[in-house]
Parts: C-alpha cells; structure tokens; sequence
C-alpha cells in the first residue's frame, strides 16, 4: 500500500525511514547525520549541530507535504513539534501529551497515581531536601540518550548550582530495560546497553538494546502499568518507557519516551512490521534474540572509505558516515547489529564487531 510522503525530523532519522518505507510511505529525512545509508533510501537534508533544533523549522518548509514523524531528541522541544506540524498532519503525540510526561514533576505524579513508582526527584529549589547518603544524579531535563546526566554529591551543590533545566534524582540500582509500545499494545522489552565501555560509550550513555522475554517481575511494569500510561497520558502510535528493575523494590519508571524509538527496529525487522502501521494486533513473541550496538569514537577519527559495511546485502551495520568524515571523540560512528539463541550470544557478537572497528580504526 503506497501512503505518499512522510516527513521524519530528529538527530537521527534513518530507523524510522526504514520503518516507513515497509509501511508504504515515502520518507524524508532531516537529522544531523544525514549517513549514507539513509541517503540510499530516501531524500534527506543535514540540520547543522550548530543550528539544533529550531533549525529544523525552516529546513521542514523544503519537504514535500504530507504528515510529520519526530525521532529521539525532539520530545524535548515541544516548539519545535508545534511549529512544524502547524502546517501538516502529525502522526504520534503532540506538544500537550510531551509536556505533560518530560516535565519530572508531572511524570512523578502520573506513575505514583497509575501505581507505579519513581526515582525522588529534586528541582533547584528542594537540593537541600536531599539525603547525602544516598546516591544522586544530576540530569538535564532536556537529556535524551543520557546527555547530560551525571554523577552528583549534593553537598557540592553549594559551590556548583543546579540550573534551572536541570534537576537531582535519586539513583536507582538494577539493570535499565525499556518497554515498547503502538499506542496501548506492547510490542517488547529490551535491555538497554547503558555507559558500555567496549563501544567507548560515556558513563550513563544509551549505546543500543537487546531484545528479552518478559520476566515474572516486570509482568505487571510492561503488561498492565504501560498501556495504563498510555491511556491516563492519551500517548498513540509508537512510544515506550525506560525502567529500571531494582531487585525486590521492583521496576521504577526514568522516562517517558513520546516517539518512535531506537530500540524499535529490532522488533520491526524480526516481525517484518513497521509501528507506523496502524493495528490492534498483538506483536508476536519473538524465538531468537537480537541486538544492536552503537561504536562510539574514544578520539577523534577520520571515517574510512573500505570497511565490511560497504557490503549492502549484511544487515549487520547501519548510520554509515560518508567516507574521509571527521568523527569527534565521543561521538557515534555507526551501529552494528547481531542476533542469536539468547542475550549472551548477541552480546558477545556485538563485542566481536565493536572490537573489529576497534582494530579497523586504531592498529
């Protein structure tokens, strides 16, 4: 079924084009990266770092009409989203349904009315409340893929101030999952590779997923809890939650992601389904496992122009950067992608190609 054109905006927008191509639309990206592989899918413009995010505003009037999809990053600019789709239809949830889950405040009230629980969580104006024994975070309210979230002793907050996009929250110890969701039907859990130090990844930093069954403890967290956010919050299309399960506390909820999310096409691939499809229909169960990892530059790299990513029929690597690009240290270079028996497998496969790159790059 062709669905005409759809204009995909965020720092990355090559998984959701290649969820849109399988569902029939014909996708136009504007990110920051604009990689090779996207551009051999569809048309693309490069929204400059500098220029990020309102330079998107001026960068959408190029495409063609038809509806918008914003990826990861733009949930935290609800203007953004207002003025962009104020000339044309936007698929997923709108600037209201954002600002009511990304402000901590509304989000801690929400998950604590729905029954779920919620890191202690402090703007400038409560840091004295904090308890000093225990272990603190300090997190930009505008993070997405953990940005600007970093260790913090409360007491150095005397000398070194919380701004005021900024807030301080309890750390939660356990393994980080997230849930997946197309509007109040689950389509999966994944653990999150989180600060990963063989992908050169920065601490608390999102570097990929793998796919997991849903264990006993988190049968209520992703079965009950989640579409209950979804219909309390009016989230629709694809959207998920990030969690943390803290042994016998149980799941604590970190954040609420309004968008099509990376840890999607994993799922999408594996079923040969795409979120922007509309359906009622359960996702199925997946019998194997897979994975995906994002290599991150220790130092400052040149990208090179041979390397086992030119092979197009693998569907191992995907976000390619032109060949000669300069790569910041710190920065993402590209993702691999494994799959296998189990989670032990994959990410044992996803170490394999991290260290390949590592003696591509740096022998």
């Amino acid at each position: 079924m062709t669905r005409g054109p759809l204009l995909i905006v965020g720092a990355s927008g090559r998984a959701a084009a290649r969820s849109a191509l399988r569902a029939g639309y014909s996708p136009f990206v504007i990110d920051l990266f604009t990689d090779e592989d996207t551009k051999r899918m569809c048309r693309t413009l490069v929204c400059p770092f500098a220029d990020y995010p309102h330079g998107f505003i001026e960068l959408a009037k190029a495409a063609p009409p038809g509806p918008l999809v914003y990826t990861g990053g733009l949930e935290n600019y609800p203007e953004v989203i207002d003025a962009i789709s104020a000339t044309r239809p936007l698929l997923g949830n709108g600037p209201a349904v954002v600002r009511e889950i990304r402000v901590p405040s509304d989000l801690e009230r929400t998950v604590r009315k729905l029954g779920g629980q919620f890191p202690t969580t402090r703007p400038a104006s409560r840091v004295h409340e904090a308890d000093a024994s225990q272990k603190w975070l300090r997190k930009s309210v505008r993070s997405s893929g953990g940005l600007g979230v970093r260790d913090c002793d409360p007491v150095g907050l005397e000398t070194d101030p919380l701004l005021s996009s900024e807030v301080l929250q309890m750390f939660v110890d356990g393994g980080p999952m997230s849930a997946l969701y197309q509007g109040t039907t689950l389509i999966g859990v994944t653990k999150q590779l989180i600060g990963t130090s063989w992908l050169h990844a920065r601490k608390y930093g999102y570097a990929g997923n793998v796919t997991v069954t849903v264990s006993k403890a988190d049968e209520w967290c992703v079965r009950e809890y989640g579409p209950r956010m979804a219909r309390e919050v009016g989230l629709t299309g694809p959207w998920g939650f990030d969690f943390v399960h803290n042994g016998d506390a149980g799941p604590f909820t970190i954040e609420v992601n309004p968008r099509y999310t990376a840890a999607m096409e994993l799922f999408e691939s594996a079923c040969g389904r795409s979120v922007f499809e509309p359906t009622t229909d359960d996702w199925p169960a997946l019998t194997r496992c897979y994975g995906k990892a994002i290599y991150f530059a220790p130092r400052p790299i040149t990208f090179l122009a041979e390397g086992p990513w030119l092979d197009l029929s693998s569907a191992e690597f995907a976000d390619i950067p032109a060949a000669g690009s300069t790569i910041d240290g710190g920065q993402p270079v590209l993702t691999v992608f494994a799959e296998g028996t189990d989670e032990v497998e994959v990410e044992g496969r996803l170490r394999g190609r991290a260290a390949e790159l590592d003696r591509l790059f740096f022998t």
